[in-house]
Protein backbone atom coordinates (compact mmCIF):
# COMPACT_ATOMS: atom_id res chain seq x y z
CA UNK A 1 0.00 0.00 0.00
CA UNK A 2 1.31 3.48 -0.72
CA UNK A 3 0.50 6.96 0.55
CA UNK A 4 -2.15 8.68 -1.60
CA UNK A 5 -1.01 11.42 -4.00
CA UNK A 6 -1.20 14.89 -2.52
CA UNK A 7 -0.79 13.64 1.04
CA UNK A 8 1.84 15.39 3.17
CA UNK A 9 5.20 13.56 3.36
CA UNK A 10 5.60 11.21 6.28
CA UNK A 11 8.66 10.73 8.47
CA UNK A 12 10.57 7.47 7.94
CA UNK A 13 9.39 4.50 10.04
CA UNK A 14 6.04 6.12 10.77
CA UNK A 15 2.60 4.65 10.08
CA UNK A 16 -0.71 5.98 8.83
CA UNK A 17 -4.06 4.99 10.24
CA UNK A 18 -6.99 4.10 7.95
CA UNK A 19 -10.22 5.69 9.11
CA UNK A 20 -12.37 3.16 7.27
CA UNK A 21 -12.00 -0.41 6.08
CA UNK A 22 -10.91 -1.05 2.51
CA UNK A 23 -12.60 -3.66 0.35
CA UNK A 24 -10.57 -6.87 0.41
CA UNK A 25 -9.08 -6.36 3.85
CA UNK A 26 -9.92 -8.68 6.73
CA UNK A 27 -12.06 -6.19 8.67
CA UNK A 28 -14.04 -4.95 5.64
CA UNK A 29 -16.71 -7.66 5.85
CA UNK A 30 -17.42 -6.95 9.50
CA UNK A 31 -17.55 -3.18 8.93
CA UNK A 32 -19.86 -3.54 5.94
CA UNK A 33 -22.15 -5.93 7.81
CA UNK A 34 -22.29 -3.59 10.80
CA UNK A 35 -23.22 -0.64 8.55
CA UNK A 36 -25.85 -2.71 6.74
CA UNK A 37 -27.29 -4.02 10.01
CA UNK A 38 -27.59 -0.50 11.49
CA UNK A 39 -29.26 0.79 8.32
CA UNK A 40 -31.79 -2.05 8.11
CA UNK A 41 -32.64 -1.79 11.82
CA UNK A 42 -33.28 1.96 11.34
CA UNK A 43 -35.76 1.05 8.58
CA UNK A 44 -37.73 -0.85 11.21
CA UNK A 45 -36.55 -4.38 10.51
CA UNK A 46 -35.82 -6.92 13.22
CA UNK A 47 -32.85 -9.26 13.07
CA UNK A 48 -33.67 -12.95 13.43
CA UNK A 49 -32.32 -14.74 16.51
CA UNK A 50 -32.06 -17.99 14.56
CA UNK A 51 -30.00 -16.52 11.69
CA UNK A 52 -28.33 -13.13 12.02
CA UNK A 53 -28.46 -12.66 8.23
CA UNK A 54 -32.26 -12.73 8.06
CA UNK A 55 -34.39 -9.67 8.80
CA UNK A 56 -38.14 -9.21 8.98
CA UNK A 57 -40.19 -6.06 9.02
CA UNK A 58 -43.60 -4.61 8.29
CA UNK A 59 -44.05 -1.70 5.87
CA UNK A 60 -47.45 -0.50 4.63
CA UNK A 61 -49.08 -3.40 6.51
CA UNK A 62 -47.02 -5.86 4.45
CA UNK A 63 -44.58 -8.37 5.92
CA UNK A 64 -41.14 -7.97 4.34
CA UNK A 65 -38.26 -10.47 4.49
CA UNK A 66 -34.65 -9.66 3.77
CA UNK A 67 -31.89 -12.28 3.64
CA UNK A 68 -28.21 -11.50 3.31
CA UNK A 69 -25.34 -13.72 2.18
CA UNK A 70 -21.95 -11.97 2.34
CA UNK A 71 -22.71 -8.99 0.08
CA UNK A 72 -25.66 -10.49 -1.82
CA UNK A 73 -29.17 -9.95 -0.61
CA UNK A 74 -32.71 -10.92 -1.39
CA UNK A 75 -35.84 -8.97 -0.45
CA UNK A 76 -39.31 -10.39 -0.82
CA UNK A 77 -42.87 -9.56 0.12
CA UNK A 78 -46.36 -9.84 -1.38
CA UNK A 79 -46.78 -6.17 -2.37
CA UNK A 80 -44.78 -4.82 -5.34
CA UNK A 81 -45.07 -1.18 -4.17
CA UNK A 82 -43.71 -2.09 -0.74
CA UNK A 83 -40.90 -4.05 -2.36
CA UNK A 84 -40.00 -1.07 -4.55
CA UNK A 85 -39.87 1.23 -1.49
CA UNK A 86 -37.44 -1.10 0.31
CA UNK A 87 -35.27 -1.56 -2.79
CA UNK A 88 -35.19 2.23 -3.34
CA UNK A 89 -34.10 2.84 0.26
CA UNK A 90 -31.35 0.23 -0.12
CA UNK A 91 -30.22 1.68 -3.47
CA UNK A 92 -29.99 5.16 -1.96
CA UNK A 93 -27.63 3.90 0.75
CA UNK A 94 -25.66 1.12 -0.93
CA UNK A 95 -24.28 0.88 -4.46
CA UNK A 96 -25.67 -2.27 -5.96
CA UNK A 97 -27.24 -3.91 -8.95
CA UNK A 98 -30.84 -5.01 -8.80
CA UNK A 99 -32.41 -7.54 -11.08
CA UNK A 100 -35.24 -10.01 -11.26
CA UNK A 101 -34.48 -12.96 -9.06
CA UNK A 102 -33.59 -16.08 -11.02
CA UNK A 103 -30.51 -17.29 -9.15
CA UNK A 104 -29.36 -16.69 -5.56
CA UNK A 105 -26.62 -18.44 -3.56
CA UNK A 106 -26.51 -21.52 -5.81
CA UNK A 107 -30.30 -21.76 -5.87
CA UNK A 108 -32.30 -21.52 -9.07
CA UNK A 109 -35.58 -19.71 -8.41
CA UNK A 110 -38.57 -20.04 -10.72
CA UNK A 111 -42.05 -18.58 -10.52
CA UNK A 112 -45.20 -20.07 -12.00
CA UNK A 113 -48.83 -19.07 -11.38
CA UNK A 114 -48.22 -17.59 -7.92
CA UNK A 115 -45.90 -20.39 -6.79
CA UNK A 116 -42.15 -20.28 -6.26
CA UNK A 117 -39.91 -23.25 -6.99
CA UNK A 118 -36.33 -23.54 -5.76
CA UNK A 119 -33.86 -26.09 -7.08
CA UNK A 120 -30.09 -26.58 -7.15
CA UNK A 121 -29.61 -28.58 -10.34
CA UNK A 122 -26.71 -26.44 -11.66
CA UNK A 123 -24.91 -26.61 -8.29
CA UNK A 124 -25.35 -30.38 -8.03
CA UNK A 125 -24.03 -30.87 -11.58
CA UNK A 126 -20.98 -28.75 -10.72
CA UNK A 127 -20.36 -30.92 -7.64
CA UNK A 128 -20.67 -34.09 -9.70
CA UNK A 129 -18.07 -32.75 -12.14
CA UNK A 130 -15.80 -31.54 -9.34
CA UNK A 131 -15.75 -34.97 -7.70
CA UNK A 132 -15.69 -36.85 -11.03
CA UNK A 133 -19.02 -38.51 -10.37
CA UNK A 134 -20.92 -37.51 -13.55
CA UNK A 135 -21.41 -41.18 -14.44
CA UNK A 136 -22.64 -42.21 -10.98
CA UNK A 137 -26.11 -43.73 -10.91
CA UNK A 138 -28.55 -43.70 -7.99
CA UNK A 139 -29.26 -47.02 -6.30
CA UNK A 140 -31.47 -47.98 -3.38
CA UNK A 141 -28.69 -49.87 -1.60
CA UNK A 142 -25.19 -48.57 -2.36
CA UNK A 143 -23.55 -51.97 -1.78
CA UNK A 144 -24.58 -55.56 -1.29
CA UNK A 145 -24.91 -56.06 2.50
CA UNK A 146 -22.65 -59.13 2.33
CA UNK A 147 -19.86 -57.56 0.24
CA UNK A 148 -16.35 -57.19 1.65
CA UNK A 149 -14.76 -53.75 1.25
CA UNK A 150 -11.17 -53.42 0.07
CA UNK A 151 -8.77 -50.53 -0.42
CA UNK A 152 -8.73 -49.12 -3.96
CA UNK A 153 -5.56 -50.17 -5.74
CA UNK A 154 -6.09 -49.90 -9.49
CA UNK A 155 -6.01 -46.75 -11.65
CA UNK A 156 -9.72 -47.15 -12.45
CA UNK A 157 -10.81 -47.36 -8.80
CA UNK A 158 -12.78 -44.25 -7.92
CA UNK A 159 -11.36 -42.31 -5.01
CA UNK A 160 -13.55 -39.48 -3.75
CA UNK A 161 -12.74 -37.12 -0.86
CA UNK A 162 -16.01 -38.00 0.88
CA UNK A 163 -15.76 -35.47 3.70
CA UNK A 164 -15.27 -32.67 1.18
CA UNK A 165 -18.11 -33.97 -1.02
CA UNK A 166 -20.56 -34.30 1.89
CA UNK A 167 -19.50 -30.87 3.22
CA UNK A 168 -20.25 -29.36 -0.19
CA UNK A 169 -23.76 -30.74 -0.04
Amino acid sequence: MKIPDGFAPVKPNSALKLNKALYGLKQFGRCWNQKFNDFVLNLGFTRSNADKCVYTGVLDNTKVYLALYVDDGIVFCKNVNTLNKIVKALEDEFPKVTSDLNYFVSMEIMRDKGSIFVKQEIYINKLLQRFRMEDAHPVKTPADPGSKLTNPTGPNDLQVPYREAVGSL
